[in-house]
């Protein structure tokens, strides 16, 4: 995942992951949370990726 949000944010498209809070928990145990920032739900996936 962090490989396709390199490439994608490369190409100057908009990414947003989109995660339940026990996947956020499991993110954050990664080391991945403050990477990949999940939004909880579609609707601010979307937002975030129409600001770009």
């Amino acid at each position: 995942m962090l490989r396709f949000r390199r490439r994608v944010r490369e190409s100057e498209a908009g990414f947003a992951v989109v995660c339940a809070p026990r996947t956020v928990r499991l993110l954050r145990a990664h080391g991945t949370l403050d990477v990949l920032d999940p939004e909880p739900g579609l609707p601010e996936a979307a937002s975030r990726i129409a600001g770009c």
